[in-house]
């Protein structure tokens, strides 16, 4: 009969321990169900992750278009270049 190996949602390494035990440590446990659960103080912080992946891609345009601005710009100080 062979195990299955099972991984850490929250950080990936693998769990040793009762078969039902789901999270290598409490720290991973805490870590997982603070991101996905947010309650309390900081709930007004938690964003979906479709959110969070619209904000990201954004930045990366963002970034992308300031690059080509200023390849496009002319060189020196005072764009005497």
């Amino acid at each position: 009969m062979t195990k299955a190996k099972r991984s850490c949602p929250a950080c990936g390494s693998g769990i040793n321990g009762h078969p039902n035990k789901k999270f290598c440590d409490s720290r991973c446990k805490d870590r997982h169900h603070n991101r996905y659960n947010p309650r309390g103080y900081y709930a007004h912080l938690a964003i979906s992750v479709e959110e969070a992946e619209a904000r990201e891609q954004e930045a990366m345009h963002n970034e992308a278009m300031d690059a080509q601005e200023a390849s496009e710009s002319p060189g020196g100080f005072f764009g005497d270049g």
